[in-house]
C-alpha cells in the first residue's frame, strides 16, 4: 500500500568538516542521494551547518524532494528547532529517523590513553566524544520522536555506526588506540 503523504526519511550527520571523507563507506553524500532515488520519499538531511556542507550540496543539487536542515546532537535546543522545520517539511510525520551522527575527528580519535598531554586533555576528549556519540543520539532519537509517533507507518529508527564498532576493521586498520570513540 503506498501511503499519501510519502514516506519520510531523515538523516544526521556529524561529519567534522560536512564534507564526504574518500573511502568512507557509506559515504553520506551518496547515501542520501540513494534514499532519494525512493520513488515518493522525502529526504531530510540534518547537519550542523548548511552552507559548509558542500559535497552533500553538491549530490543533492537538483533533488527537489531532498532538504537540508540545520541541527547539532550536542545542543538539543538546535533539534528542537530542526523538529519544527521538518515538521513543516513533513506534514507532521517522519517515517525513519536513521542517526548517522559521531565524532571521529582524526586529530584526536587515534590517541590512546598514553598519548595525551594530561588528563584534562584526556577528560575533554571523552566528554565531548561522550556528548555527541552517546547524547547525541538520546537527543536526536527524543527531538523527533513526536514526528516518529504521528507517522501511520510503523515506527523505525535506526542508529548507524561507522566501522569503528567492528573488531575486524579495527584490527585491520591497526585503530584500537581510539579509546575515547
Amino acid at each position: 500500500m503506498i501511503q499519501e503523504p510519502p514516506s519520510l526519511i531523515f538523516i544526521h550527520d556529524y561529519l567534522r568538516d560536512h564534507r564526504c571523507i574518500p573511502g568512507h563507506w557509506p559515504c553520506v553524500c551518496s547515501y542520501v542521494r540513494l534514499l532519494a532515488a525512493r520513488p515518493g520519499t522525502i529526504v531530510i538531511a540534518v547537519v550542523r551547518n548548511a552552507s559548509t556542507s558542500v559535497d552533500l550540496n553538491a549530490a543533492i543539487s537538483g533533488l527537489k524532494h531532498v532538504h537540508v536542515v540545520e541541527g547539532d546532537v550536542a545542543d538539543y535546543r538546535t533539534l528542537e528547532a530542526a523538529a519544527k522545520q521538518i515538521l513543516e517539511l513533513s506534514g507532521g510525520t517522519l517515517d525513519c529517523l536513521i542517526h548517522n551522527a559521531a565524532r571521529t575527528d582524526p586529530s584526536r580519535a587515534f590517541k590512546g590513553y598514553n598519548n595525551f598531554e594530561s588528563m584534562d586533555e584526556l577528560d575533554e576528549d571523552f566528554i565531548d566524544t561522550f556528548r555527541i556519540n552517546t547524547l547525541g543520539v538520546i537527543h536526536g532519537i527524543s527531538a523527533f520522536l513526536p514526528l516518529l509517533r504521528a507517522s501511520p507507518a510503523p515506527l523505525k529508527v535506526v542508529v548507524i555506526s561507522t566501522s569503528g564498532a567492528d573488531h575486524n576493521t579495527v584490527r585491520a586498520f591497526g585503530i584500537s588506540d581510539m579509546v575515547a570513540y
